[in-house]
């Protein structure tokens, strides 16, 4: 897959701009309580966790060249280092006062890292990459 240079730099800035909204801005609506509604059985702010960090192994495939045939410790490296944003986007919200850390959140930080890259990984095997 060959994404030019400029086009990987506007899907980071994308990226890091919504995770910089959602983990720093108070979207928390009285009237709107994200807790209270589920799809397909998953609280909906969980599901907004899973969908914000599942792209991630994606980008990082895009800008850095990981791919299927990369060294095993450069793959782990990664995956480490979204599981590390991952966290620290739910340490960041111990200091703002209209967020809130939660376990859950972590959980559904993590789920979206790692099924992000089952799901590279199985494109990248059956694509042949």
């Amino acid at each position: 897959m060959h994404v030019s240079q400029k086009t990987s730099k506007w899907f980071l800035f994308i990226y890091f701009l919504i995770f910089l909204i959602m983990t720093l801005a108070p979207i928390n609506n009285s009237s709107l309580n994200f807790e209270l509604i589920y799809i397909a059985g998953i609280k909906f702010d969980n599901l907004i966790h899973i969908l914000i960090f599942f792209p991630f192994f994606l980008l990082v495939r895009l800008i850095k060249g990981v791919n299927y045939y990369s060294s095993l410790k450069q793959v782990i490296l990664w995956i480490l280092i979204g599981l590390c944003l991952a966290s620290c986007a739910e340490l960041i919200q111990l200091f703002i006062p209209a967020k809130s850390f939660t376990i859950s959140d972590l959980i559904s930080n993590v789920i979206g890292i790692m099924s992000g890259s089952f799901v590279f990984f199985i494109n990248a095997v059956r694509s042949g990459e």
